[in-house]
C-alpha cells in the first residue's frame, strides 16, 4: 500500500480525495484511479465511526493500494480514533480543532506509550490480528500513524503557532471553505483575501518547523495554486462530486444529442 507519509518525506507530492458514499467498491474505484490516499468522511457522510463498515472501507483501501486516513465526526473522541487505527487507519483528520489542547488530546489517544495513551489490542485488525509481532506493530505504527488536525475556524487561525508547537504533528489540514464561510461567506473579496493571507502564514510556519500543509482542490487549476504556494498534499474534490458532476454532464450530452428522449430536468 502506498506510503504518503514516506513520500511527503521524500519531497513528492501526495493527491487524494474525500470518500463520502458509505462502500467499498467506491473505495475500490477511487484506488484502481490511482489516488494516493483518501479521507474516509464520518463527519460529512453516513458511514459510522464504528463497528465493520467502517473496517470494511478500509480492508478495500488496502486492496486498491490507497492510504486510507479517517475523518472522525468529532474532537478529543478517543473512541473513535482507536476504532480507525485499530481497523487499519493510517492516518485521523481531527475536525475543528483550534487549540493546542485539542489536538495534544487527539495525538495522546493515537500514539502508543511512551509517546501516548493509545490502548493496547494486539488481536485487532491493524497489527493482523497477532501476526505480527507487538513490538515491531507499536514502533512502526507511532512512526507511521498521522494525526491532522483541520483547521477551519479563526479561533484556530489565532492560535496557529500553539497549535503547530505540539509535538507529534506531521500535517495539518487547511479549511479555506469553512473558513472563509466563518468570516463572512465564500465568495467574498475581503473574506478570501484574509483566508489567502491565513494560509499563506501556515504555509510558513508549517515549513520552519518541518510539518507538512494539506489543502483542498476543487479542479486542477486549485491544486496547481496550491502546491505552487507551498501546500504538499491536496484533497481535491470527493466522490459524491465527481460523481454528481459525470453525471449531470452525461445527462445534458444526451439530451442535446438524442431529441425527445425522456430524461428529467435538473431540480424537478
Amino acid at each position: 500500500m502506498k506510503d504518503i507519509k514516506k513520500a511527503l518525506k521524500n519531497g513528492e507530492v501526495v493527491i487524494g480525495t474525500f470518500n463520502l458514499i458509505p462502500h467499498p467498491t467506491v473505495v475500490e474505484i477511487i484506488g484502481y484511479a490511482g489516488f494516493d490516499f483518501l479521507i474516509i468522511d464520518c463527519e460529512a457522510g453516513a458511514l459510522s465511526p464504528w463497528g465493520t463498515e467502517m473496517e470494511n472501507m478500509i480492508r478495500a483501501a488496502y486492496a486498491a493500494d490507497v492510504t486510507p486516513l479517517v475523518r472522525v465526526t468529532q474532537k478529543n473522541t478517543s473512541g473513535m480514533i482507536h476504532k480507525a487505527l485499530n481497523s487499519g487507519a493510517r492516518g485521523i483528520v481531527i475536525p475543528h480543532v483550534n487549540t493546542r489542547e485539542e489536538i495534544a488530546t487527539a495525538i495522546n489517544a493515537a500514539k502508543y506509550p511512551p509517546e501516548g495513551n493509545r490502548t493496547a489490542d494486539p488481536i485487532c485488525r491493524a497489527p493482523k490480528y497477532g501476526a505480527t509481532t507487538w513490538s515491531d506493530f507499536v514502533r512502526t505504527a507511532n512512526e507511521e500513524v498521522m494525526v491532522i488536525p483541520l483547521l477551519e475556524e479563526k479561533a484556530a487561525m489565532d492560535n496557529m503557532e500553539d497549535i503547530l508547537s505540539v509535538n507529534g504533528l506531521d500535517m495539518v489540514l487547511f479549511g479555506p471553505f469553512d473558513l472563509a464561510l466563518r468570516l463572512g461567506g465564500v465568495g467574498d473579496p475581503k473574506a478570501e483575501a484574509q483566508v489567502s493571507e491565513y494560509e499563506e502564514k501556515l504555509i510558513s510556519l508549517c515549513n520552519e518547523r518541518g510539518i507538512f500543509v494539506m489543502s483542498f482542490g476543487w479542479d486542477a487549476d486549485s491544486v496547481k495554486r496550491s502546491i505552487s504556494n507551498g501546500c504538499r498534499a491536496i484533497a481535491y474534490s470527493a466522490d459524491i462530486s465527481r460523481l454528481n458532476q459525470a453525471l449531470w454532464r452525461d445527462v445534458e450530452d444526451l439530451k442535446n444529442k438524442i431529441p425527445g428522449c425522456l430524461l428529467s430536468k435538473r431540480g424537478e
